[in-house]
């Protein structure tokens, strides 16, 4: 298994294998913001920058955040892989606090929140919206970036967690708008046909935060919550020996002490893992201490297609 450490905002390694080569690519700026967009076969990627948000006040920024999704939508619209399968986003000061109850990361979400609603409507967030990973950045720029594919991607939900954008309003006025995780199923996606791409997953049950200070415990809970989610995407049970679907791997680490033994306790579930990437970075509650993102081999979705019923009802739970 390869680790690597990654210093900075940039995709994973399996995008950037899946986007080598592309057939098509452009950068351009737009009032500020920093756009580029490449497409290779079934899939797209798209980035937008804005510079410097973390010299602006929070209203500025949730404004820019919304100006920056919307700029985001419209670009993938215009791919010809139109459609969202994967978001992350780099927050700078992502738990700086933003005033009236608020933190950055709560500022954020309205802006992400107001563009996708204006994009699907907030009746079809659990239809339309992909997964996502949302984290702090040690910059001073937000990013944000996402794959796109030319077949929508079938949202998962997990059953142990409230889907994020029906969070109360205990973690902010308008709640985070991303599906636990995507399923590639169809087969223009060729290679990654079947493939479960999982967004960012921490120690949460329902809404709540759980094992607050024991990174052991919320180490367990992130791989119990990761095991459901594999479960649900290929009808298997919820067992340790699911995770041995997992290739590819991403760690978000707050405390560079955790990071030995989170590295050990990935390795040693995850037995089929064939890369992990490790990201020194705050998250988006501070009370979470680690962070996991992951990316099945393809085929273990096969046959999603025929599941579509179950996996829509998991989707709207």
């Amino acid at each position: 298994m390869e680790i690597c450490e990654l210093q900075r905002s940039e995709t994973p390694m399996w995008v950037r294998r899946l986007m080598d080569r592309p057939d098509a690519s452009r950068r351009w700026q737009v009032s500020g913001l920093r756009a580029s967009s490449v497409e290779r076969g079934a899939f797209s990627l798209t980035e937008i920058v804005l510079p410097n948000a973390r010299a602006m006040s929070p209203d500025v920024f949730r404004g820019e955040v919304q100006r920056a999704y919307e700029l985001a939508l419209e670009t993938l619209s215009a791919c010809r892989a139109s459609h969202a399968v994967r978001w992350w986003n780099f927050v700078p000061g992502i738990n700086r606090d933003a005033g009236d109850g608020l933190d950055w990361y709560m500022v954020f979400n309205a802006g992400r929140h107001a563009a996708m609603q204006r994009r699907y409507g907030a009746n079809e967030f659990g239809r339309q919206l992909a997964t996502a990973s949302g984290v702090g950045s040690h910059g001073d720029d937000f990013v944000v970036q996402v794959l796109g594919s030319t077949r929508p991607g079938q949202p998962l939900e997990n059953p142990r967690q409230i889907p994020a954008y029906n969070y109360s309003e205990s973690y902010g006025p308008l709640p985070p708008c991303f599906a636990r995780a995507t399923g590639l199923g169809h087969a223009e996606h060729d290679a990654m046909r079947g493939t479960l791409l999982i967004g960012g997953t921490a120690s949460i049950v329902g809404e709540k935060t759980q094992h607050l200070g024991n990174i052991d415990g919320q180490m367990e809970e992130t791989l119990r919550n990761m095991a459901h989610l594999l479960a649900a995407g290929c009808g298997a049970a919820a067992e340790d020996r699911v995770l041995r679907h997992i290739e590819e791997v991403r760690v978000y680490v707050v405390r560079q002490e955790d990071r030995a033994g989170i590295i050990d306790a990935l390795a040693a579930r995850m037995t089929g893992l064939k890369r992990m990437e490790v990201i020194h970075a705050d998250l988006c509650r501070p009370c979470l201490l680690v962070e996991v993102e992951a990316v099945t081999g393809p085929g273990l979705l096969a046959s999603m297609n025929q599941r579509g019923a179950a996996g829509q009802r998991l989707a709207t739970a």
